[in-house]
């Protein structure tokens, strides 16, 4: 029963991540908003792991634009820009509510998955995370950039306690999300079925190892 319970839950994960970050059928081409405008919650930044994972050193780095911002174009990294300040001013204008996500797998150790932008959604009560993504599909050794897909996935956090280090996730799986044309339609297909468990995959649950979110590679030191 244990291996059976074991395997599923991997399962569930592996579902979990391709649907985030590899383009199932569940995405819609807009959010839930046109734009950002929930500001960051801190108490969302650092390193989760999730409960169902069967490798427990993989994890999740949450971060803010300064963050990613910081480690791209500072002084002590290889890309430094030498209009550092003013090009931090804008990018922060343009990324001030977002959030980046990174999936770290190989027990920890590969950022498969690597600063995805994601910004907050209310609809009613509920809070949604709008992930962004980009999927290129590869065969025969090439990339298909003319097959290119770009949308939004939708992850609801469930149960988020009140000390904001465990919270259960599960996200919007329903196909006919594909078909929806705005933003102001995706939020009312989703008003719709907040209360339809069929609308969703299972129930993850995450829990907050640290709350250090500066860099991808220190990162790896502090989660494990």
């Amino acid at each position: 029963m244990g291996k059976k319970m074991n395997r599923r839950f991997s399962y569930i994960i592996h579902v979990l991540i391709i649907v985030l970050f590899w383009g199932c059928k569940s995405y819609s081409k807009f959010a839930i908003d046109k734009n950002a405008t929930i500001k960051i919650d801190t108490n969302l930044l650092g390193i989760w792991k999730i409960s169902e994972d069967t490798d427990k050193a993989n994890y999740l780095l949450v971060q803010s634009p300064y963050d990613v911002y910081l480690s791209a174009y500072s002084s002590d990294s290889p890309h430094y820009d030498p209009q550092y300040y003013e090009r931090y001013d804008r990018f922060l204008l343009c990324n001030n509510s977002k959030y980046f996500i990174t999936r770290f797998t190989a027990h920890g150790k590969n950022p498969q998955y690597q600063q995805w932008d994601a910004f907050l959604s209310k609809v009613k009560a509920e809070k949604f995370i709008n992930i962004n993504y980009a999927y290129t599909p590869y065969t025969n050794g090439r990339y298909e950039t003319e097959r290119e897909t770009h949308g939004y996935f939708f992850v609801r956090l469930m149960k988020v306690n009140t000390t904001y280090d465990s919270m259960a996730i599960t996200i919007a799986t329903d196909t006919t999300l594909r078909s929806t044309t705005s933003s102001k339609e995706v939020r009312k297909m989703i008003q719709r079925n907040l209360d339809n468990p069929a609308f969703y995959k299972d129930t993850l649950h995450c829990y907050k190892v640290s709350g250090y979110h500066l860099s991808l590679v220190e990162s790896m030191k502090k989660a494990n």
